[in-house]
């Protein structure tokens, strides 16, 4: 889905308007992408003020960038969910015994789309024996990894 940002201004500088300086736009409240990667397709058109006649009421295009720009996504980290979101609740507190756990994580830094993930790391001297875990509340329906 293509999606536009309109920039109006009423005046500009006299120095921008002769091309001595850069123009730089500062487009606040973006999300970062959840998915560290390049991001192509941002590009930047020029239009005037004036309309180009009554029955075709848009502006007078008077350049588009030759190239997208790519936002390279590539080094952004992963979220970390911080300690004091998870809770780890056992069904049985004998030692030696077969538990079923429940891990609650309240305090996510990024919405959680379709096709996103969780990786739970257990310690490695904690022995158990199903890998199979069921997460519900996050998904849509019941979900297994």
């Amino acid at each position: 889905m293509l999606q536009t940002l309109t920039i109006m201004y009423s005046d500009m500088k006299p120095e921008v308007r002769e091309g001595g300086v850069p123009i730089r736009f500062v487009c606040r409240g973006f999300r970062n992408p959840i998915v560290p990667t390049e991001w192509p397709g941002f590009r930047i058109t020029f239009y005037d003020s004036q309309f180009q006649d009554e029955t075709n009421p848009s502006p007078n295009e008077i350049q588009t960038t030759d190239e997208q720009v790519t936002l390279n996504a590539s080094n952004f980290e992963a979220a970390i969910i911080p300690s004091q979101g998870i809770t780890i609740s056992p069904t049985i507190f004998m030692i030696a015994e077969s538990s079923v756990w429940t891990l609650s994580i309240s305090d996510f830094p990024v919405p959680l789309q379709k096709e996103c993930y969780v990786r739970l790391t257990v310690p490695p001297d904690l022995k158990h024996n199903n890998v199979v875990m069921f997460g519900t509340g996050m998904f849509s329906g019941q979900a297994s990894t």
